[in-house]
């Protein structure tokens, strides 16, 4: 193939003309040699079995009568046919009757096709052909006839095609090469002459010469191209001719005027000077420039000026004057550089242009000295003035630093005042770690004792207990109240809960005093106000123990009224009344001032700590409430409350139930699993016995190490965690359990003996707080297992079949779950609103208390706009369901 690129393109354009020629010429007469072939085989073919038919024709009668003499004189007929080698005739049994043979190999062709046996058919060989076909008349098989023929004509009509085909292939091949000799000119002469002038033009880089020709063709298309490009080259070098004159004009002049300018410039290039003009060489101190660095002729003592010059990456002028330069005198000239950037050939260069400004710095310095002097007179007589102006001010600023002295004594006290309410804080965690071990041991202890003296004295311990824990969480509240920390959280309440809890709490002390406790509810049961029911319970709470404290015979008097309608906005009336000693007339104006107690009542029988009534009127202020007081002496004393504008929600909370007092949860059916995280044993004794009272199975852990193998090998229902741990944060280790995959789903309960600590609701269930209270854990435990006292619930519920459980069951499934996914993500109300109509719509479902009281709640909480409270009943579905179940497999 390289050889072949090579060649001159007059033997290529010979050489492809005669190879292509001779290969249509192959393969126009290969094709035509396979046609005759077929042909001639074919007419081969119809001429021996039309000789077989005829031969067949005369055999029947022969067949017929089994005449088989008579077949001689056929075959005798026959062997004058010069391509006939042999006949073979068989009877109907296919045993050959008849047959004549030129050649004995014919008969061992007819043992090797087994022809007798064969249908009728044509075989082909090498230098043969037998026709083998069925002798039948009148549709009567009577036998086969065998025709064997030579191949000789066939084979000599081949040979004579094969010499006339290569006759006409040389004559073709000789024509061919003839021809291309011949007119390859008319092609490659044009191509010739291109190549002649392109190689002239290229010796003598003379391009007027020009290419004649007169074809219309490709060829002559290309040499006129080539003229042209030949005229545009011409044209070019014209161009650039003058365009290096004029190039070369501009540079002298631009030399002229480099150097004769009287302004002193230097060319740059990568720091290195490549270029000066005259002035320079005036001003400076040296012969010559060339090859010197920038920072051997300009000094400066700010590298950033020389960045500012040499650095300049753009087209825009920069200056800088900080440099200077030592002139032929050898002296400091101070000067100011501009500097521009200049691209020749894709070299980057820096034109940097001097200015003296030695003089211009003189004369700046004396223009200043001027300035000082005029500074100097103008201080003397601002300082006449100022005098004046001081006398004048002076008593402004006495005032000042008087005002400052209060202003730093109020932060003072501010500060101190923080960290009193810290330091209250922190005494109250560790007052309360100590006295849940005390009210702990201390029932434990009651429950264990069955001697009446000894339950008295345990009683006492529970009693002083409580009056101390109540002494802390009066200074703590105090402490909130003062720092502005105090929060006020409405949620919906029914009065009447709060009363009867309050009876319940204060009936026996008032008993055990021989005082009446005497209520007075005029409000409905039913009815549903929005406050913070916690604070209220505490105001109320404070009132009546004070009111039993100094009341030592009579009654103790609790009144509750709305005024207006149950629907409507409206005033919420309470007051507290005993028939104690009384308060002076003198002594009420400042009965509500922190630490104040009258002079007249005995302080070592009525210990306190002075701020209960103090705590009570700023929780009534904070709740936009008012408080009074009315006494006379030995009559008695009556407080009275007024909450204006109170809020009552009506047929949306109207399932809110009353109970006299917390149901008591008893032993718990269910199997259920705790653990107890405390570093403090004791606290952990006390928590694992309240615990177990409910039949629950108590384990503990004292770290994060302890936490994890319990965490590995038990399954918990239900975790208690301190948020105070000495080697781990308690909310840390809450959201390590969350994620552990055994325990994501477990109620998290987290107890401190703090009361300022917060904690996340997003990741525990509820919190309880030290000293623990029974009531507080007895509802933990009611809410997340027990069915309120399964026995009650299943008689308040006993018309209940599986049926209408198995609907509530479909109705937490399809309803309250479903509205979790959605609240869970965007907060939508729609998703509660529509629960709501699908339990008002279904009677069956509002028979079931269980299903009752979830959704009374969640329509609470919805009023209330509480998230968070919303969050948390609805993620209780699981164990709504499993109440359910219970119930319904328990009937």
């Amino acid at each position: 193939m390289k050889n072949f690129l090579n060649i001159s393109l007059k033997a290529k354009l010979i050489l492809l003309i005669t190879v292509i020629s001779l290969i249509s010429t192959i393969v126009g007469l290969q094709l035509v040699q396979k046609y005759e072939h077929s042909r001639i085989k074919s007419y081969l073919m119809s001429e021996s079995e039309l000789i077989a038919d005829l031969i067949g024709e005369f055999s029947i009668t022969a067949l017929i009568f089994n005449d088989y003499d008579g077949l001689d004189d056929i075959f005798k007929k026959a062997q004058t046919i010069d391509e006939i080698s042999g006949i073979v005739i068989f009877d109907s049994s296919n045993t050959a009757v008849s047959a004549i043979y030129k050649d004995d190999n014919w008969n061992r062709l007819i043992r090797f096709h087994n022809l007798p046996y064969r249908k009728d058919s044509t075989v082909v060989g090498d230098n043969y052909l037998i026709v083998n076909k069925k002798i039948i008349y009148k549709g009567v098989e009577y036998g086969k006839i065998v025709v064997l023929s030579k191949y000789q004509k066939f084979n000599l009509w081949i040979n004579q095609l094969n010499i006339s085909v290569f006759v006409v292939l040389f004559i073709v091949l000789v024509i061919t090469f003839i021809l291309s000799l011949i007119f390859h000119k008319v092609i490659t002469g044009q191509i010739e002459e291109l190549t002649k002038v392109s190689g002239k033009i290229l010796e003598t880089s003379d391009f007027s010469i020009r290419l004649k020709s007169k074809n219309q063709d490709e060829i002559g298309l290309l040499m006129k191209t080539f003229n042209k490009m030949l005229e545009m080259i011409e044209l070019q070098n014209h161009q650039n001719e003058l365009s290096r004159k004029v190039l070369h004009d501009s540079e002298k002049r631009y030399r002229t005027l480099f150097d004769l300018s009287p302004v002193p410039m230097l060319i740059f290039n990568k720091d290195i000077c490549k270029m000066y003009n005259n002035a320079a060489v005036e001003m400076m101190d040296f012969d010559n420039a060339s090859e010197m660095h920038f920072k051997n002729i300009f000094k400066s003592n700010n590298p950033d000026s020389y960045n500012s010059i040499f650095n300049n990456i753009d087209d825009n002028l920069s200056s800088s004057d900080d440099f200077y330069i030592t002139d032929k005198n050898n002296q400091h000239r101070f000067v100011e550089l501009f500097s521009v950037r200049l691209i020749d050939n894709n070299e980057k260069s820096l034109i940097v242009m001097v200015l003296d400004i030695t003089s211009k710095l003189e004369y700046e310095k004396q223009l200043q000295k001027l300035n000082e002097e005029l500074e100097i007179r103008v201080r003397k007589r601002t300082e006449e003035l100022q005098i004046t102006l001081n006398q004048i001010n002076e008593q402004n600023y006495i005032l000042n630093l008087k005002e400052k002295e209060l202003h730093k004594a109020k932060e003072q006290a501010e500060s101190a005042n923080k960290i009193k309410s810290e330091f209250i804080a922190n005494i109250s965690h560790e007052i309360r770690t100590p006295m849940n071990v005390i009210k702990g041991y201390s029932d434990m202890l009651l429950k264990r004792i069955v001697n009446s003296e000894d339950t008295k004295l345990i009683q006492s311990i529970i009693y002083n207990s409580d009056t101390l824990l109540s002494i802390i969480n009066d200074i703590l509240d105090f402490s909130k109240i003062e720092a502005g920390k105090l929060e006020i959280v409405p949620d919906l309440i029914n009065i009447s809960n709060i009363i009867n809890e309050l009876k319940n709490a204060f009936g026996q002390r008032c008993k055990e005093k021989g005082l009446e406790l005497i209520i007075e509810n005029h409000i409905s049961s039913t009815s549903v106000i929005l406050m913070d029911g916690f604070r209220l319970n505490q105001i109320l709470m404070n009132l009546l123990s004070n009111a039993i404290k100094f009341t030592n015979k009579g009654f103790v008097k609790l009144t509750a009224n709305i005024a207006g309608s149950d629907k409507e906005p409206s005033k919420l009336i309470l007051s507290v009344e005993d028939s104690g000693a009384g308060i002076k007339a003198e002594n009420l104006e400042y009965i509500f001032d922190a630490f104040a107690q009258e002079n007249w009542k005995n302080k070592i029988q009525n210990k306190g700590t002075g701020l209960g009534l103090t705590i009570t009127r700023k929780l009534v202020e904070n709740m936009n409430g008012k408080i009074s007081v009315s006494s006379q002496i030995n009559s008695g004393t009556r407080f009275e409350i007024v909450f204006d504008n109170i809020g009552i929600p009506g047929e949306d909370a109207k399932h809110l139930e009353i109970s006299t007092s917390y149901d008591k949860v008893d032993k718990l059916s269910q199997n259920i699993y705790s653990l107890v995280i405390d570093d403090y044993d004791l606290n952990r004794i006390v928590l694992k016995d309240k615990l177990e009272d409910f039949g629950i199975n108590v384990y503990e852990a004292f770290d994060e190490n302890s936490t994890n193998e319990m965490l590995n090998d038990i399954s918990f229902d239900i975790i208690f965690i301190d948020l105070i741990l000495e080697e781990v944060n308690g909310a840390d280790l809450a959201v390590s359990i969350r994620n552990h995959p055994r325990h994501k789903n477990a109620i998290l309960i987290a107890y401190t003996a703090s009361m300022s600590y917060n904690y996340d609701n997003n990741i525990f269930d509820g919190l309880i707080t030290k000293p623990i209270k029974n009531k507080e854990l007895n509802d933990i435990i009611l809410k997340n297992f027990s069915i309120s006292n399964e026995s009650e619930s299943i008689g308040r519920d006993s018309l209940i079949n599986e049926d209408e459980y198995s609907l509530a069951i479909d109705f937490v499934s399809n309803n309250i779950e479903p509205a979790f996914e959605s609240f869970s993500k965007n907060y939508s109300y729609e998703s509660l609103i529509e629960l709501n109509n699908v339990f008002m719509n279904n009677e069956t479902l509002s028979k079931i208390s269980l299903i009752r009281d979830f959704v009374s709640r969640l329509n609470q909480y919805r009023i209330a706009s509480d998230k968070d409270k919303i969050l948390n009943l609805l993620n209780t579905s699981k164990l709504l369901k499993n109440q359910l179940f219970y119930l319904k497999h328990n009937i």
